[in-house]
Formats: C-alpha cells, sequence, structure tokens
C-alpha cells in the first residue's frame, strides 16, 4: 500500500509504503471502520525515519497535512492527521488522522424545521452549505421527509441524523486527476446488510470464545411513556403520551396491551415469571417489568417502540467475545456464522468494525448482534448442496446473451463495445450460445441511450402501464464493484430487471447479474504451415 502526503495545497510532500520500498517506510498503519461511527474512517500509521529524514517527516507529516491512498475496495481517500508523536530516539513519527470528511464537524449548524417534505439530498446540501462538499451518489432520489432539529450541532451530526431518518448509510468519496483533488462527494446509500457465507471455526480460525450472559435490563412486560403532545387550544398538557386505552391486537398472540398500558409478553413470562414452580409450571403474573420512555409522538409509534423494546429484552443478554486467528475482510453490517462443535454452538453475528492493517496483511473483525442458529452453517450448506444434486436434471437453461447493431441481429457478437442492442434467450439446447440471430428474433431491446439513465420500453399491459427493461455492467457478480449503466466496456457482469419506471435504478441490488464475459480461454493449437511464398 503507498500513502501520500501532501499539505493544505495538496502538493505532495512525499510518498510512503508498507513494503519497505521508497524514501519513507510505513508500518502498524490500522485503517479503523466501524457501524457505530459511519460515515467516519480513521487511520493510525508509523513512519520510519533516519537521523537526516528527521525535519522532512516533521514537515511531511504534520497536523493538519492530507494523507491520501485508494483502498482496495478501489475507494480513494483523502484523511486529514490530526494528531502526531514524533519519537527522536526511536526514529518513529506516528500519526492518527481521520476522513478529511470529518472536518464538517468544525461547521456548526441551527436549529431548523421544515417547511415542506424535502429529500435528504435537499437536507444535506442545505447543512453543507459552501463546504466544497457535493451529492455523489443517491440511491434515495425520490424519498421525502418533514423533519425538525430543535438545537444547534455540528453539520457532521446533522447530516448523520438526517441519514438516520431516512434510513440511509452515508459514505465520503474523493475524487482524483493523478494526485490533485477535484471533487469531495458525499454518497447516500442503501445499507448493504446480507450474508457473507463466511463461516467460523474454533480450533480453526478462532482462538477462543468467552461468553456473558446477564439479565440486567430483562424484561417480560413494559409500560411505556411517549413526548409530550403538543397543545392543540393554548392549554398546558404535560401529560407524556401512553398506551391506555389504545386498541391492538397481535396476530401472533404472544404479546397482549392491557387496559393499564402494560405490553405483556405471554411466552417469556412462563419461562421467568417469580411465581414459576413445580406446581405452577406455566405462570401467567409477576412479570419482569420495566417502565421506559420513548420520543414517540402517537399512540400507533410508541406501541411499536415498546414491542420492538420488548422483543429485544424478553430473555437474558447473551454476547461473545471471539478470539479470531485470522479473517478474511467482511463489509460493516455482513453477517458471518460461528461454530463451536465441542459446545454444540452455532452463532450468525454481524461485523460491527473492521480494523485493517496493510503491513502487517491482518483484518481484525468486532461481532455482535448475535444469533443462535439450530444447525451449524456447514451443515445447512451441505443439506443445500444435496438438494441441488438431487435436483431433477432433465431440463436445464441456459442464458444466451448476444449483442448488435438493430433489432434484426446485424453484425451480431458476444460483446457490448459499440452495440445499441441487447438479446437474452434462455435455452436448454447448449450451455453454449447460439451465434445464429435467427434465434435470437423477437428479443432485441435497446440499450444504448444517449445518457444511459433511462430504461427501454416495453408493449402497455392490459392496465395501460409502460413497462420498461434496465440493465446495467459491473466488475462483480454483486454489481458494487465498477457499477454503471452506460455501456459495458470492459466489465464482466450485466445485470437487469423490469419495472414501470423509466429511469434505470442505481442500486446494485435491484438488477439480477450473470457472468457474460468469461476469462480468456487457453491457446489454441498451432496451424498448419503456411505456403512459401512467391
Amino acid at each position: 500500500m503507498k500513502y501520500y502526503f501532501a499539505d493544505r495545497k495538496s502538493n505532495i510532500l512525499g510518498v510512503g509504503s508498507t513494503d519497505g520500498k521508497g524514501e519513507w517506510r510505513i508500518d502498524n498503519d490500522i485503517e479503523t471502520q466501524s457501524v457505530d461511527n459511519r460515515p467516519a474512517v480513521e487511520l493510525s500509521l508509523d513512519i520510519h525515519f533516519t537521523t537526516d529524514q528527521e525535519q522532512a517527516v516533521n514537515e511531511m507529516a504534520k497536523a493538519t497535512n492530507f494523507i491520501m491512498y485508494q483502498d482496495e475496495e478501489g475507494n480513494a481517500r483523502q484523511m486529514v492527521i490530526e494528531s502526531v508523536d514524533h519519537d527522536s530516539l526511536g526514529h518513529i513519527h506516528s500519526i492518527v488522522a481521520s476522513d478529511a470528511g470529518n472536518d464538517l464537524i468544525n461547521e456548526t449548524v441551527g436549529a431548523f424545521k421544515a417547511d415542506k417534505p424535502y429529500t435528504i439530498a435537499e437536507y444535506i446540501t442545505r447543512f453543507t452549505n459552501d463546504s466544497g462538499w457535493e451529492i455523489g451518489i443517491n440511491e434515495f432520489p425520490d424519498n421525502v421527509r418533514t423533519l425538525e432539529w430543535t438545537s444547534e450541532e455540528s453539520s457532521l451530526a446533522r447530516i448523520i441524523a438526517v441519514a438516520k431518518d431516512f434510513d440511509a448509510v452515508l459514505s465520503f468519496g474523493f475524487e482524483f486527476v493523478g494526485t490533485n483533488l477535484v471533487k469531495r462527494v458525499i454518497n447516500i446509500r442503501h445499507e448493504t446488510a446480507g450474508d457473507s457465507l463466511i463461516s467460523f471455526e474454533m480450533n480453526k480460525d478462532i482462538n477462543n470464545i468467552v461468553t456473558h450472559r446477564d439479565t440486567y435490563d430483562m424484561e417480560t412486560s413494559i409500560k411505556a411513556y411517549g413526548a409530550v403532545p403538543e397543545s392543540t387550544d393554548g392549554s398546558t398538557n404535560k401529560d407524556p403520551i401512553n398506551l391506555i386505552g389504545y386498541n391492538w391486537t397481535d396476530p401472533t398472540g404472544q404479546f397482549v396491551l392491557d387496559q393499564y398500558g402494560f405490553l405483556h409478553d405471554t411466552i417469556a413470562v412462563q419461562k421467568y415469571s417469580r411465581l414459576l414452580s413445580n406446581s405452577n409450571p406455566n405462570p401467567t403474573q409477576s412479570d419482569w417489568n420495566r417502565v421506559k420512555t420513548f420520543d414517540s409522538k402517537s399512540q400507533a409509534a410508541l406501541l411499536q417502540a415498546a414491542l420492538a423494546d420488548l422483543k429485544k429484552y424478553n430473555h437474558p443478554n447473551e454476547t461473545y467475545d471471539i478470539d479470531l486467528v485470522n479473517s478474511p475482510y467482511v463489509p460493516l453490517n455482513q453477517t458471518v456464522h460461528i461454530a463451536d462443535e465441542n459446545q454444540q454452538l452455532f452463532l450468525s453475528a454481524k461485523v460491527l468494525s473492521i480494523e485493517r492493517c496493510r503491513a502487517n496483511h491482518s483484518v481484525k473483525l468486532t461481532l455482535g448482534e448475535f444469533a443462535h442458529e439450530t444447525v451449524s452453517f456447514d451443515e445447512r450448506l451441505s443439506e443445500l448442496a444435496n438438494q441441488m444434486a438431487n435436483m431433477p436434471k432433465t431440463i436445464q437453461y441456459y442464458p444466451w446473451l448476444r449483442y448488435a447493431d438493430d433489432d434484426k441481429g446485424t453484425n451480431m457478437s458476444a460483446f457490448p463495445t459499440g452495440k445499441k442492442y441487447m438479446a437474452i434467450v434462455w435455452s436448454n439446447k447448449s450451455s453454449v450460445p447460439s451465434d445464429n440471430p435467427a434465434d435470437y428474433a423477437g428479443k432485441w431491446a435497446l440499450i444504448q441511450g444517449k445518457d444511459g439513465a433511462d430504461g427501454v420500453p416495453g408493449t402497455k399491459g392490459a392496465d395501460g402501464r409502460t413497462s420498461y427493461f434496465h440493465t446495467a455492467w459491473a466488475n462483480d457478480v454483486s454489481g458494487q464493484s465498477g457499477f454503471t449503466v452506460s455501456g459495458g466496456d470492459g466489465k464482466k457482469y450485466i445485470g437487469t430487471y423490469s419495472d414501470f419506471t423509466q429511469a434505470d435504478s442505481t442500486n446494485p441490488a435491484d438488477y439480477n447479474w450473470a457472468l457474460f464475459k468469461g476469462e480468456d480461454g487457453d491457446q489454441g493449437p498451432k496451424g498448419d504451415q503456411g505456403l512459401p511464398g512467391a
């Protein structure tokens, strides 16, 4: 990994490397990201120097200067050096830096009450005005909210609060031409929580598992209070909202709201009631009761808040400290799997923080939000493999994908370069796509528009609505790497979907992805010798 050090004007002062090559040797570089601290990224590292380099390292890597690099996922980073420890005897210059987006913490915004619904981009633009930041990727272009803040706070805290209200995740992006920063963007994305399909096993990937259990926050019923409602007649009402008189029935029958505003868990009380005994094995009274206050402004919202709280705390709290020997890089909020055969302990967990050290080629994950699994992850994979092996093999369909200059298949090709039309045919004849345009008749769709932003209109359905066929291209099967809707040159994967919206989605998760450009084949056999020249 190479780190570029620059002054406040982005003039490059030096380049450090973790591979021991070059003028400056970098060691102990740790990049930290966490779910709770998004969109911030933190970096600490040590720079080794000689006596002759001491003045230069102090100038190159001083507080307020920049560090620039590109991570393994292709994200350009610009970090601001926040603190420096200079060890003259040990010849080590240690720095701590944070994402340049954290500079928004130095900007203060006041109280604000929206006069109408605004989009997330409009809110963020308002609260970062004149900061040099622009909106980058925006996966929430049409969602609107009417929001209010009653006090001052930093610009960074405000846009994080906005993102929370929209259930969005922010990240800072930097665009460089060479080493010159040309644009700073705030990206607005959907949460990418999903299953990483990665499993860690005790005595193989895991050194130790320490289990913690406690009942400090446990409850089997809750008395919930909300916000104080605003007065509509000028009175000074100070009583907060409660659930008395609210009518609600749980379709599962597990949760019951009584006439006094208490929400009960009828199953949990049978397990943990103080009246539980051999003579009373299924008690329905003597709850573990808690009184809690939420910021809900209606009984409906308060009920949902209380219900979520009761589901979270209706059992003893259980957490785990898991010492991983080593681990691959797993994105934040992705699910991993834990297996300890000796304890018959099988867990799923979310990645809450990542520490990545390029110099040591190591990744440290902090896991949380543990959930028990009834069988090991490997057993479920094995079961799925067996099911797939036993599926009928009499009919197997393969996707045939071809490109052409027009809807007649003229100059048909396996590659999209310079082509305006695409056809997909599912065939049970062969896994190798046909090169006969007749096999694709009636399947051609225009894919190369003027701006790559709109889908291809289909015929109107029975209700008169027009459906649109959308395509995108990317470098991997998730669509996250190199995503584009403006042509597939150099891309290996194509994504498609249909809906009734003309504009192409910018969310890779909306597309069904398939490989359309395989690896280069082996070199063919040597041909016969040609005829002698004249």
